[in-house]
């Protein structure tokens, strides 16, 4: 009986300091906690920090929607290693925060070094449609489609299928009729994919259908809130590019994703 009490009078101590432990948490500021998130990313982003170091205080606070974090992680898209420059370009893609996708918009504005790195280029495309918001319409319809850059066009036509508006329609019909047919067979299928998105309307890959019937209904064309449910092999490709499986996800709902292979970061 006596070892028994014994165990007891030694667990009491613990579980007293646990409880107030939990007092103490549930009594913290937020703006203690959000401090404390933002000086650790800070910390972690500073000079003298490797790129392994930068790259993973990125991804813990990748979804963190407070200002100074999105601040943080937007700075370190001009990071002078690629690999932080893709990281925060990732986080940013996913993080609600409407901060993120200022930052991204301004970067693709405005980083003149970002835009002449064909993998960074297309990743920052992608991550701005990821959000899907008309603001991002400027800079995916105003250009032709880049002959240099493959993958920054794809990113452009699939990202106008994120944006469910009609503009995005009349965006990605003008890119259509302003490039050679030589030039246009290449894309064709992501055309078809991100009109069907938007429309729920197929004409296959045959351009010329697609322009004979943009004239005929440009005037009535409609977009419904959701999109229509994609044929198998094609709903999966389109998933997978926009990693939504894997967003709806994570933390409950918060948009994330999940790791993806990347090319090596220099």
């Amino acid at each position: 009986m006596l070892p028994y009490l014994l165990a007891i009078a030694l667990l009491l101590p613990t579980a007293q300091q646990d409880n107030e432990k939990r007092d103490n948490d549930k009594k913290r500021d937020p703006a203690e906690v959000t401090q404390s998130d933002a000086a650790s990313l800070e910390a972690a982003l500073a000079k003298g920090s490797t790129r392994e170091e930068k790259v993973a205080a990125i991804r813990v606070h990748a979804l963190k929607e407070d200002p100074e974090v999105v601040l943080l992680i937007a700075k370190a898209l001009g990071d002078k290693q690629r690999g932080v420059q893709v990281a925060a370009i990732e986080a940013l893609r996913f993080n609600p925060a409407p901060s993120g996708l200022d930052a991204l918009e301004q970067a693709l504005k405005k980083d003149k070094k970002i835009r002449e790195d064909g993998y960074l280029h297309a990743a920052l495309v992608r991550a701005v449609c990821q959000h899907g918001n008309k603001s991002s319409l400027e800079f995916l319809i105003n250009d032709p489609l880049s002959k240099a850059n493959p993958e920054v066009s794809r990113a452009r036509i699939l990202g106008l299928g994120m944006i469910r508006i009609k503009k995005s329609v009349a965006g990605l019909m003008g890119l259509m009729q302003r490039v050679p047919s030589r030039t246009l067979r290449p894309y064709m299928d992501d055309f078809r994919v991100a009109l069907y998105v938007l429309t729920g309307i197929d004409h296959g890959t045959n351009s010329r259908e697609w322009i004979r019937w943009w004239d005929a209904n440009k005037r009535v064309v409609k977009v419904a809130a959701a999109p229509p449910k994609l044929p198998g092999l094609v709903q999966l490709e389109w998933n997978r590019y926009w990693e939504l499986e894997s967003a709806k996800k994570a933390n409950g709902g918060n948009k994330g994703k999940k790791p993806e292979k990347k090319p090596n970061a220099r």
